[in-house]
C-alpha cells in the first residue's frame, strides 16, 4: 500500500517530529493474497485490514523485530519538496531500520 502525505502535513500543522519505526515480521499468506486481490479489483477499502487483528493472534509466542530510528524534526519538512516528496523519503528512511 503506497504511503500517504497526510502524517507529513500533520507533523507541520501540529510542530511535531516524525519518529521512523520498522516492524519486522510476516502475516499469513491469506493475508497477503487477499490484499493483492483487492489492489488487483482497485477496491478502495481495504478489506485485509479486517483481518489485522486475527493476523496478530496468529502470531502470540512468536518474536519479532522493532527498529527504531532517530526523530525527524518537523522543521525538515520544508518547501524545498512536496509533502509527498517528504513522505517518500521518510518511507526509505523506515525501510533503512530493516
Amino acid at each position: 500500500m503506497p504511503w500517504r502525505k497526510t502524517f507529513i502535513t500533520k507533523s507541520i500543522e501540529t510542530h511535531r517530529d516524525i519518529v521512523p519505526i520498522h516492524f519486522g515480521g510476516q502475516n499469513s499468506p491469506f493475508f497477503y493474497r487477499l490484499a493483492n486481490i483487492c489492489k488487483a479489483l482497485r477496491v478502495k477499502f481495504n478489506i485485509a485490514m479486517l483481518f489485522l487483528v486475527d493476523e496478530m493472534y496468529k502470531n502470540m509466542h512468536k518474536t519479532f523485530r522493532v527498529s527504531i530510528g532517530k526523530p525527524i524534526s518537523w522543521k525538515t519538512f520544508d518547501n524545498t519538496k512536496t509533502p509527498m516528496e517528504w513522505a517518500n523519503i521518510v518511507e526509505d528512511k523506515v525501510y533503512e531500520l530493516e
